[in-house]
Order: C-alpha cells, then structure tokens, then sequence
C-alpha cells in the first residue's frame, strides 16, 4: 500500500475532496482489546497509526450543573418489580426539576444519573422537559464552566495539541450536540408529540440548547480543534421526521456550519441512520463531512450517496461494524472493503469507516480481513 503522507495529512486531502495516497481507514473503537478501546486517546492513536491507519484525537469542552443549585437524589422500591425507581431533584432558583429512571445492570444508584445521557432515553419514567414550565429551571442545569474546569480543559488541549502535532493526526471535538441533548431531556417520544402538539415548547427548548452548545463550540474554537464533530445519533429522521428536522434543526445547524467555517474548522456530521431524505438539506447546511454513511443498518445507498455529495462533501464511512464484523466472517469483512472502495473512493473524498463502532466481541480475525483488503485495494490510483 502506497503511504507517502501523514495520517493528518491523508484526511485533510479526503475532507478536502481530493485523492490522497490511499483511502484513510478510520474506526471508532469500544474493542476490549487494549489500547483499542476509549481510556486512553493517545494509546490508542499511536496503535491504530501503527496498523498504517487513520485516527483523530478527540477533545471534550466542559459544562456543569450551576453551583447554587441543590442536588437531592434517593431509591423507591416497586412492589413485584425487580427494579427501583431512581430519582434525582434539581432545586433551582427558577423551581424545582426532576427526573425518574428506572435501574438496572447499568444504572443502580440515583446519584449516577446524569442531566445528559443515552440512559435517560432507556430507563426515563419523568423527564427533566415535560413542558414549559421546566424550561427556566433547565437553564441552570446546562451552564458554563468554572475557572477552575476551564484550567483543566485548556491544559488538556495543550497536551492534546502537542501530541497531534508529533503524531500527526487530528484534533476534533465530540459530545457536540443539539437535537440529542432535546431527546435526553424530554424523552423521543415525548419530543415527537410536542413537534405536532406544541411546536413553541421545542424551539424554546432548542433555544436553550443552543446557547449551551455555542459557548462550547467556542472555547473548542478557541483552543484550535480542527473538527467540530457534531453528534446528530438522535437527530435522525426516525425521531425527528424531514419536515420537523428542516423546521426545527437546520436553521440551527447551517448556523453551526457557518460559525465554524468562519473560524476556519471542518465541520462534520453524524447520522448513521435515515440519511438519503435529507442530502439536498446537508448540501444547504454546508456539512464538510458526513459521518457515518452505513449500507446495512442506515439503509445508505451507496452510489446513490456518490452520485449526490461525490465532490461536494466528504463520504466518511461505507461499510458497517456492528453485523459485517462483529456477526460476519472474515469474507463478509473482505466483500464490505471492496464494494466500499469501488463505489466512494473513486475521486477522492472518502474515508472508510466500520460504522458506527468496533464494539467488545469482534472477531479479531474479521478486523485483520478488513485491513488486509483494505491494504490491497487502498492505493490511488484505484485499480478495483
């Protein structure tokens, strides 16, 4: 496989819808296998370079519950239940706020919960948005950080950036997010009804978001994050619909896109599911990357997606993780590299990506197929 660039050198050609020396190979990882896994982003960013692929080193801007407000969190039994009814009260100088989960393997204590959280959509018996009336409380549950979170943050920017320029690879942010941070707070569903019922208590709510979202995206800005990843899991049409997204959402993300440009940062987009409605609105957004574009389980279809966005957009993706290589054989692995390859790299303008995750589980054999097709057939110019 031909490697006369650097691994950031590599995605910048890609994002910037050009041929680099081969088509980057990038993967999220929750692999048991150290240092293949979350704990720590720069042993795994050195692991990954070793295999001859791509990765970025992702930085996260802080946030906290404000300070004056009182924190009360207990268990209630149910009778014939296995579980508990965990809660946890927010007194707030605007009024109270409240939240119910139900426990299980994965959440047993109320002090656990979190304001923000996939957990809050799955075990949620009351959520913290249930109308209007939650919202002023709600501003005091999504504030700015202190000095002190602020000092720790830049400190690890710093580190992160030092590391980035000796490794070469990326900085990007993550935990950017606006119509996910809706769903965690009032629940999909609960969200879906107020689109038709009360369409003024989501743009409140979003309005509230939102100015939590800026305020991080610029202290990210600031300390020269390459990539603004937002993290659309929960933006997508299943949830959202196309008319409520295009009413609702892209006003807020085509200002997203802009603030990020001007800044001169890459903004990039995940939606891993429902994706071929919406290519025209992400065109009109001014998406510098989509991320996430799955031919299995999102349903994207991959020359229709090339004949739209190839040489207007980034393609990260093209295959899938979850059932290809965690499910899969080594075959099934080597097949998904080569029709990935064949449909979006032509050109440029593509990273490959396992979507979403190379979780716990997954054969180390079908990873070592997919890279060793992937080595074969990487090279431009293509000869697949």
């Amino acid at each position: 496989m031909k490697a006369t660039m650097t691994s950031r050198e590599r995605l910048r050609a890609a994002i910037a819808l050009e041929e680099p020396d081969h088509v980057p190979l990038w993967c999220m990882w929750t692999h048991e296998r150290d240092p293949f896994n979350r704990k720590d982003e720069r042993a795994r960013a050195r692991a990954t370079l070793a295999l001859g692929m791509d990765d970025t080193i992702r930085l996260n801007a802080p946030w906290r519950v404000a300070p004056e407000v009182k924190v009360s969190a207990w268990s209630e039994p149910v009778p014939g239940q296995d579980y508990v009814l965990l809660h946890k009260r927010y007194e707030t100088p605007a009024g109270m706020a409240e939240q119910i989960l139900r426990s299980s393997e994965y959440l047993s204590e109320p002090k656990s919960i979190g304001v923000l959280g996939n957990l809050n959509m799955s075990h949620g018996i009351k959520f913290l948005v249930e109308s209007r009336e939650d919202l002023e409380p709600l501003r005091y549950l999504l504030s700015d950080a202190d000095a002190d979170q602020l000092v720790r943050f830049r400190e690890q920017a710093r580190i992160y950036r030092v590391f980035a320029a000796e490794e070469q690879v990326l900085l990007e942010s993550y935990y950017v997010c606006l119509g996910d941070t809706a769903a965690w707070l009032m629940g999909p569903e609960n969200l879906i009804y107020a689109f038709q019922d009360d369409p003024g208590l989501v743009e409140e709510l979003l309005e509230i978001i939102w100015r939590w979202h800026l305020k991080r995206i610029e202290i990210l800005l600031e300390e020269k994050v390459e990539i603004i990843l937002h993290e659309g899991w929960y933006e997508l049409p299943d949830f959202w619909g196309v008319e409520p997204y295009r009413r609702f959402l892209k006003p807020l993300l085509q200002k997203e896109a802009a603030m990020v440009h001007q800044a001169g940062a890459i903004f990039s987009y995940i939606m891993t599911k429902g994706i071929m409605p919406l290519l025209d609105d992400f065109l009109e957004i001014g998406m510098d990357i989509l991320w996430g574009a799955d031919p299995i389980q999102g349903q994207a279809d991959l020359p229709k997606l090339k004949e739209k966005l190839g040489g207007r957009m980034c393609i990260w993706g093209g295959m899938n993780a979850i059932l290809t290589l965690g499910e899969g054989t080594p075959q099934d692995a080597e097949k998904a590299v080569e029709e990935a390859v064949r449909i979006l790299a032509p050109g440029g303008g593509f990273v490959l990506f396992p979507v979403d995750q190379i979780v716990a589980g997954t054969p180390w054999e079908n990873i070592e197929a997919m890279l060793g097709r992937w080595r074969e057939l990487a090279s431009y110019p293509l000869s697949i």
